[in-house]
């Protein structure tokens, strides 16, 4: 879903760019002004904000994990050959 909404999220910064060159009217001074771009930026903040509690979650979970697998018996010592 990420990587989905991340290409969406370029697709619309490319657009704005080719919104900005070919803007022959003069409507925007600079290519961070087109609808698309503003889409880009808006859906990247959004994404960004995504990626973090995904993070979050993750870290959370793998401590819940590693603190349960620390709670378990550990192995016995392997037995010593004492024919050596």
């Amino acid at each position: 879903r990420v990587v989905d909404r991340s290409i969406d999220a370029t697709t619309a910064a490319s657009t704005g760019i080719a919104e900005y060159q070919y803007d022959m009217s003069g409507e925007y001074s600079y290519f961070e002004q087109t609808p698309s771009w503003q889409r880009f930026q808006t859906e990247s903040d959004s994404i960004g904000t995504d990626y973090d509690g995904a993070v979050s979650s993750w870290n959370a979970a793998l401590g819940a994990l590693q603190k349960r697998l620390g709670a378990l018996d550990k192995l016995p010592s392997l037995p010593v050959d004492h024919a050596l």
